[in-house]
């Protein structure tokens, strides 16, 4: 599925999702929902609000056919709803059965390079399909050629690496990453220097026992908060996405995706996909 609204930022997940669309034989599922409480006035008579609520459902058609007849040699078909996009876009990727949901988040300058929209946001908190969030002004629908994958040490964040599979291509690196959850500043003035060593390396070791297939992983850890830490090794290690479980070690998932799997989306140098565990 991909959200459009009409706008260039939303169609900039055009480019990836029609290049994994011919890799996979998919179909595209392209969706325009329209939101009544934002383009028609409430004190309009019912007549003039119907009046204008067929209008908005013609001009969503009318774009979205003009969207598909760009790729004629994909299988596309179109959608049009009424309602709360964070809310329908969910509600609509469930009743299609899509597998993935692809869509493109705001941009933002400085240390935040890019920060959810509230649409991509809800969509984040509602879906029951994984999301491939993408930066605004990617444009290169090369597959991802370095992944980054971050764990708990959970049986339930392992579930994202069932749904990594599709993205992997021959020459596709992989590593795994998993965080002590330790503040740095405070280790600093630990004398247990050797206990803290020992930490990491049993979740290193740990990591070394996961397989994905063929795929030769990687294995990564370090101190830090799990968000701020997965961020700032995304920055120091480049990778081109960020692949992560909205389901953690807690088993809420309000809970891990709020204070990880949220802020990494919200931050991120790169693309992030978040997969329901459930």
């Amino acid at each position: 599925m991909i959200p459009l609204d009409g706008s260039p930022l939303a169609e900039g997940a055009l480019p990836r999702a029609t290049a994994l669309a011919r890799r996979w034989n998919a179909e595209l599922l392209l969706v325009r929902v329209c939101d009544p409480s934002a383009s028609v006035a409430p004190e309009l008579s019912p007549g003039l609000r119907e009046k204008m609520l067929d209008l908005s459902r013609n001009s969503a058609i009318e774009y979205l056919s003009q969207v598909q007849l760009r790729y004629p040699d994909i299988n596309i078909r179109c959608r049009h709803s009424l309602g709360r996009p964070r809310q329908e876009i969910a509600r609509l990727s469930a009743e299609e059965h899509c597998d993935l949901i692809v869509m493109v988040s705001h941009a933002r300058k400085g240390a935040e390079r890019w920060l959810l929209g509230s649409v991509a946001e809800g969509v984040l908190r509602r879906a029951t399909c994984p999301i491939l969030l993408l930066r605004s002004g990617e444009t290169d629908p090369a597959p991802f050629s370095r992944i980054l994958v971050p764990l708990d040490g959970s049986q339930t964040s392992l579930t994202v690496l069932e749904r990594l599979q599709p993205f992997l291509e021959g020459q596709t690196q992989v590593q795994l990453f998993q965080s002590s959850g330790f503040d740095p500043h405070d280790l600093a003035l630990s004398e247990d220097s050797e206990a803290l060593q020992h930490c990491l390396d049993q979740m290193a070791t740990q990591l070394r026992e996961i397989t994905l297939g063929d795929c030769q992983l990687e294995v990564a850890v370090d101190h830090g908060e799990p968000a701020r830490a997965i961020l700032q090794w995304a920055e120091t290690h480049p990778c081109q996405l960020i692949a992560m479980s909205t389901l953690g070690r807690s088993g809420d998932p309000s809970l891990w995706l709020g204070s990880v799997t949220e802020k990494v989306a919200r931050n991120a140098p790169c693309a992030v996909l978040a997969c329901p565990a459930r």
